[in-house]
């Protein structure tokens, strides 16, 4: 009878060892997965973007099925995905509606520049990276082949801009983070600065939010 006992107790003991060891898996896997994700929406100064939405929407290009083509027939904006090389040695993988540029895409300049992001009617149009030859990175919105709207520029030398922009050019409330550490608010005009403003006044948070509700609302948008 004594060795049941013990047989049902350390059977007991055992199993109790083994439920805590799972439940601790668990835990510090959603842990784990909670701490990636607050990484993936901040970038440098605590300016958010979503970098995700452009990466998944890279992938999605090499996954899609293809048996789409099934409803060709009977849908004229069907999207399909190509790749497309040009004359002059630009290369554009993406997604065409028409035969035109529309949804997620990505450019190769032949000059190694690089856009990455939504189009509309051949043009940029929506939330897009671009990459310049000189190294600089803007990351924001575009409109009919333009930066237009709130958006970041990463300069070579590491300074950042973060604000508004007027066809190519900064234009409005803007903050300009030296690669030093200090940090220029104001207005500008036509890429020059025309307004110093009290770096409080401007609620920088106010256009990190603004930013990243333009970025979700562009999410499922062309």
């Amino acid at each position: 009878m004594e060795n049941i006992t013990s047989y049902f107790t350390t059977i007991l003991c055992v199993f109790i060892c083994l439920s805590s060891v799972f439940i601790f898996t668990q835990l510090a896997r959603v842990f784990i997965n909670k701490k990636k994700i607050n990484q993936k929406i901040k970038s440098r100064n605590g300016f958010r973007y979503d970098r995700d939405f452009i990466e998944a929407r890279r992938e999605e290009i090499h996954i899609k099925d293809n048996n789409n083509n099934k409803n060709k027939s009977n849908n004229k904006k069907l999207k399909e995905e190509k790749v497309f090389k040009y004359d002059n040695g630009d290369l554009y993988k993406g997604e065409f509606v028409d035969g035109k540029k529309n949804g997620f895409g990505i450019y190769i300049f032949s000059s190694k520049e690089k856009y990455e992001g939504l189009w509309k009617d051949d043009k940029m149009h929506g939330i897009g990276k671009y990459t310049y030859r000189d190294g600089s990175i803007y990351t924001g919105e575009f409109k009919y082949g333009l930066k237009n709207g709130l958006g970041k520029l990463t300069y070579p030398n590491n300074d950042i801009y973060k604000g508004y922009f007027l066809d190519n050019k900064k234009n409005g409330k803007g903050v300009l983070y030296k690669n030093d550490g200090n940090k220029q608010a104001g207005i500008w005009e036509n890429d020059e600065q025309c307004k110093s403003l009290d770096f409080k006044d401007l609620n920088n948070n106010k256009i990190n939010n603004v930013y990243q509700n333009r970025l979700n609302n562009n999410k499922l948008k062309v």
